[in-house]
């Protein structure tokens, strides 16, 4: 915003300029130096050179060290072995560091979003918030199988992100494996 009215301000600047010379009031003064006329004259046209360059590329400019980093979003469906879905809060576990992202979803919700992740590779677990009992479910091998009796894989699955994507169907829905056997990672909100 302020970058325009300066354009605006030198634009108009350099119209006066131009006006006055044209009217002839620059003789009329007689006592402009030419050389600080000169000196003029190339300040005005090298702002307008550079004000024409600036909107000719028209790419917005962000100040260094401050750019956003790369991220991208996860988004799944949610699940309950009840007749209802309690609360959850559905995390997102960096596999490479101790980072995690979370989103608190409401009583029947059917479905979540995170989004703005960093770029990266994660594991996917849900978390009851309010009520019933704390079991945690998580998008396993067991929910891409089918979640039968033939599905006996409750390994966590790896879940990339990457810049500019939505990474969908990741369910978080095995609320069927058992704790003292999965290495799943505890809900680090608590």
């Amino acid at each position: 915003m302020h970058q325009i009215k300066l354009k605006v301000a030198l634009m108009i600047m350099a119209m006066i300029f131009f006006s006055l010379t044209a009217c002839g009031i620059n003789s009329m003064l007689g006592e402009i130096d030419s050389d600080v006329e000169k000196t003029v004259e190339v300040v005005v046209q090298e702002t307008l050179t550079a004000i024409a360059l600036e909107q000719a590329t028209d790419v917005p400019k962000v100040p260094t060290g401050t750019l956003p980093p790369e991220t991208g979003s996860i988004q799944g469906s949610l699940g309950y072995p009840s007749e209802y879905i309690p609360p959850l809060r559905v995390v997102a576990f960096d596999v490479n560091s101790q980072d995690y992202y979370y989103v608190d979803t409401q009583r029947n919700q059917t479905d979540y979003q995170l989004i703005d992740l960093p770029a990266g590779t994660y594991h996917v677990v849900a978390y009851v918030r309010e009520e019933g009992p704390d079991i945690p479910g998580a998008y396993t091998e067991f929910v891409t199988c089918g979640q039968t009796v033939e599905c006996t894989d409750h390994s966590l699955i790896d879940v990339v992100v990457s810049p500019g994507m939505m990474t969908e169907g990741v369910d978080p829905v095995d609320f069927y494996a058992q704790l003292d056997e999965v290495n799943w990672p505890e809900n680090p909100t608590q």
